[in-house]
């Protein structure tokens, strides 16, 4: 349980109880004033005392055990032996084929259903590992505790394991869907798995001007230029690295300056239109006469050209996304304007994504991000670089 202050920009100040994990959910309350977000603590923490999580029942819940308990009355019967009736002679109506076939059969609903290539090769990967792990084994058999073991096992960070999880949870409700499984055993206060969470308090940085100058004076070396066109959609537009690799030369148009974002290689499926700042437009101009025959932004080796550059600008602290992050955090010191920084962002009108993972305080040198710093950014056309 957790006791938190709560304070978002044009809102008023709240106060966050966090009950927890309480039947497989996680429960929170929200109070007007300090006051009353203590006074709710202590009674629940009283209750939790005295009853356990009983205490944190909804009144539908006390209701459908109730209604329960009265029928198995009736019946002349224990609400525990009616459990066990249910458990034993629930059996599911379809024998489930092997594994492997059944990942087939998971992964073709999901091609079916318009998800995209890219969401689907990242779930073959992710439960086929789990699969490839458990050769022979039948479904049935996979119980919590199995996935459990092999999270920690993975040898990899609280996001990555979280991941795995919902991949894995996706699955096996597929297969409780599809009459495969009688139960999902990942779903409910049974089939919760504890995973660290990630760190999501750790400050958010952005490369100062310093490190964004180093990037794009690495661009104008010929063995780099073709890179020149990535960069600037990244740092001077904040457009995604996906939507970057996706968005075809058709998507820039130098003379209205702007970038277009389709809706096919948006993330959110949402089209936007960018309008591009001078900078943008010099660098993209440059870009087009260093490199007039380059058919698109990126090209197949572009994480091995991308590891080069950093290299090559001397960049040794790269944290991730941290070309967005710099260019929402210089937008909005610069222009002071949250939604307009939002809708550039792709991000939808009232979600706090903005806030709590994109804008950034400092920069990774530790300074911090003002206004005059910003509008220096703004200002790194190439003659400012060279």
């Amino acid at each position: 349980m957790k006791l938190r202050k709560r304070i978002r920009k044009d809102r008023p100040e709240s106060w966050e109880v966090d009950l927890g994990m309480v039947h497989g959910k996680r429960v929170q309350r929200f109070f007007k004033n300090k006051a009353e977000a203590e006074r709710f603590f202590t009674q629940v923490k009283e209750a939790r005392r005295r009853d356990g999580d009983r205490a944190l029942l909804e009144t539908w819940e006390i209701t459908e055990y109730r209604s329960a308990k009265a029928a198995c009355k009736e019946m002349g019967i224990q609400l525990s032996e009616a459990m066990e009736v249910c458990r034993k002679y629930y059996l599911p109506p379809v024998a489930a084929p092997a594994l492997p076939e059944l990942l087939g059969l998971f992964l073709d609903s999901k091609t079916a259903t318009g998800r995209r290539a890219n969401y689907v090769t990242a779930l073959k990967n992710s439960i086929g590992a789990f699969i490839g792990a458990h050769k022979g084994v039948e479904l049935a058999a996979l119980s919590r505790d199995v996935v459990a073991k092999y999270i920690y096992s993975m040898g990899v960070g609280p996001k990555s394991q979280l991941n795995t999880r919902g991949d894995i949870r996706s699955f096996f409700e597929w297969a409780r869907k599809a009459k495969f499984l009688a139960k999902n055993p990942l779903v409910g206060d049974d089939g919760h798995i504890e995973i660290d969470e990630p760190e999501r308090d750790k400050e958010i940085t952005a490369f100062g001007v310093e490190e964004v100058a180093a990037i794009l004076r690495a661009c104008l070396r010929p063995e780099f230029r073709n890179l020149m066109g990535y960069v600037t959609a990244a740092v001077f537009l904040g457009v995604r690295p996906e939507e970057i690799k996706r968005s075809p030369l058709s998507s820039l148009h130098l003379r209205e300056r702007t970038f277009v974002v389709l809706g096919l290689h948006a993330k959110t499926r949402s089209r936007r239109t960018i309008g591009m700042p001078r900078v943008a437009a010099v660098w993209f101009r440059l870009w087009r006469w260093y490199c007039p025959d380059m058919p698109a932004f990126a090209f197949p080796n572009l994480r091995k050209r991308f590891d080069a550059l950093r290299k090559a600008a001397g960049i040794t602290v790269w944290p991730h996304d941290v070309l967005r992050h710099t260019f929402g955090s210089m937008h909005l010191a610069a222009f002071e304007d949250e939604a307009l920084t939002q809708k550039m962002m792709g991000h939808r009108p009232g979600e706090d994504t903005f806030v709590q993972h994109y804008r950034a305080t400092y920069t990774v040198s530790g300074a911090l991000l003002t206004k005059r710093i910003a509008t220096e950014f703004w200002a790194l056309t190439p003659k400012r670089v060279r």
